[in-house]
């Protein structure tokens, strides 16, 4: 099977853009595409109010995803982001710490699956009156460590994108 997986999430980041662009301040998604054998695909859209909520509902989509036999998993979130944290802020960050003082609003992607290497986009946003302001540029990581899809194997060190 051979997927473009940075085409894929180009194109669900410009969706997501346009989604920004209606809701501008409620905008709060939460994405997951699975993508498996043979051409085949599902969305769902999973619901969640705090980290123990998100944590199983993620854990139930990568349990049923590995049943199925997915070759990759792509997740779209709205997410904060923080330029530069400091090296106590990353070992000891929480889902939510960032929230609105100090960082910046953002569009988080990830794809990861069995022989890929995992990667990220994202893409930053402002909010000023009744106009948004996106970054230039999406910001693309590579090898990163995901652990918002937890016992979902992804090969860090080799593979494509």
């Amino acid at each position: 099977m051979d997927i473009d997986v940075k085409k894929i999430m180009l194109t669900l980041l410009e969706r997501q853009k346009e989604y920004v662009l209606e809701d501008r301040e409620n905008y709060g998604e939460a994405m997951v595409a699975v993508f498996l054998a043979f051409n085949q695909s599902h969305v769902t859209f999973p619901e969640f109010e705090d980290e123990e909520g998100k944590i199983a509902a993620y854990s139930a989509i990568v349990r049923k995803a590995k049943e199925d036999g997915a070759v990759l998993i792509i997740t779209v979130n709205s997410a904060r982001t923080k330029r530069c944290p400091t090296e106590a802020e990353r070992e000891n960050y929480r889902w939510g710490d960032f929230g609105p003082s100090g960082s910046q609003a953002c569009i988080l992607l990830t794809a990861s699956g069995p022989g890929l290497r995992s990667c990220s986009l994202q893409l930053g946003y402002k909010i000023r009156g009744t106009n948004v302001e996106f970054d230039l540029e999406p910001e693309f990581s590579y090898g990163i460590e995901l652990n918002l899809l937890p016992d979902w194997p992804a090969r860090d060190a080799h593979g494509s994108v």
